[in-house]
């Protein structure tokens, strides 16, 4: 029997309204209950939230947690369980008090500081789940270290279509950013294509701003890639402003061939009041003219010719450098240590010492 499954992000459920959007509560809950409709409606067997289900733990505030975990509850009742989630990087904020912690549980290496005694997540976080021979891997954020080697899925021998869900800008080719008025990120189009080398079809979140579906040409080939946007608009910035998204629904036939098709969502924006002061947004728009003007450019080689990009001032720290140049985690940590504690050569002939030995047994 074909399996349907729809792909979503990036809600931001947060306690009480931010000070720059009125409605902004309200709004979610619509959103989501606007979903739930949808996967009735249209008889969906697998919803997939691809990060951030929440912005950040709402500290003491348990009438709004419990309040919107029973919503998730509710949901995963509807989809019988099989309500997935990709971890985003939103978890780690006001961890502990954090409701999509509490949703996870039991969780092998994220955990409540009180256990939950629960057998089974209400929203779950395989590291992949298997239809058939059509194969979907979650790439947690993380995982590992945060660079690009630390997300690369593994693609099963019997896999005939690998679908992969990130929670990074660092998948997304710069030339894709730069059109969507985004920053660059660090990494060149020779990681991106390690990363996607055995990925037929990627889906983004992370990213707020809708880029929709493109191709990404690499080395190895072709991988199509989706970035819907977010389920909410969580900043009241003009430029960031966004009513609909196109969300991923793909079906997966008995015969393990793979349909996508798009679903128009409204995000309720009619609920939402943007209080940004006329004045601060301009101000705001200077600031970010004045950052762009020292911003340095750089050319990247495409099929038709070079481009010339804005990098952000971010992509020029030590921690990114180091990532660009491959330095490996030794020659990172010998970095920091003659950083922090530059007179600490025993420690800095230990780090040297295990990374040698490390390479040997490597051998």
């Amino acid at each position: 029997m074909p399996k349907k499954i729809l792909f979503g992000g990036d809600l931001h459920k947060k306690p009480v309204d931010p000070n720059n959007i009125a409605g902004y509560v309200n709004c979610n809950i619509a959103v989501q209950r606007e979903l739930m409709r949808t996967i009735v409606e249209r008889n969906i067997d697998v919803f997939i939230e691809l990060g951030d289900w929440y912005d950040r733990g709402y500290v003491s505030d348990v009438p709004a947690s419990l309040a919107d975990t029973e919503l998730d509850r509710e949901m995963s009742r509807i989809l019988k369980g099989e309500f997935y989630g990709v971890i985003g990087n939103h978890i780690k904020l006001r961890m502990d008090s954090n409701p999509e912690l509490f949703l996870i549980q039991p969780h092998p290496t994220l955990k409540t500081s009180r256990i939950v005694p629960r057998e089974e997540q209400i929203i779950k976080t395989p590291s992949k789940l298997k239809y058939g021979t059509v194969q979907i891997s979650f790439m947690h954020w993380g995982a590992g270290n945060g660079s690009l080697s630390d997300f690369i899925p593994v693609r099963d021998a019997d896999t005939t279509y690998h679908i992969a869900l990130f929670h990074t800008e660092h998948v997304v080719p710069n030339q894709q950013l730069q059109q969507a008025g985004l920053n660059v990120n660090v990494y060149t189009m020779s990681d991106i294509s390690e990363c996607l080398k055995g990925v037929d079809l990627a889906i983004c979140g992370h990213i707020h701003k809708p880029i929709g579906l493109f191709k990404v040409g690499h080395t190895y080939h072709n991988t199509h890639m989706i970035v819907p946007g977010s389920l909410t608009n969580s900043d009241s910035a003009v430029l960031g402003r966004h009513s609909e998204v196109k969300l991923p629904l793909i079906t997966i036939n008995d015969d393990n061939t793979v349909k996508l098709e798009f679903l128009l969502f409204d995000l309720k924006t009619n609920l939402l009041e943007f209080k940004l002061e006329e004045k601060k947004e301009k101000e705001k728009d200077s600031k970010l003219d004045g950052i762009r003007a020292g911003r340095k450019k750089i050319q990247y080689s495409t099929g038709s010719g070079l481009i010339e990009l804005e990098a952000s001032p971010s992509m020029y720290t030590l921690m990114n450098l180091t990532k660009r140049l491959g330095y490996s985690e030794a020659d990172k940590k010998m970095i920091t240590t003659i950083l922090h504690t530059p007179n600490d050569v025993g420690a800095l002939i230990d780090i040297y010492t295990r990374s040698e030995g490390d390479e040997m047994e490597a051998l």
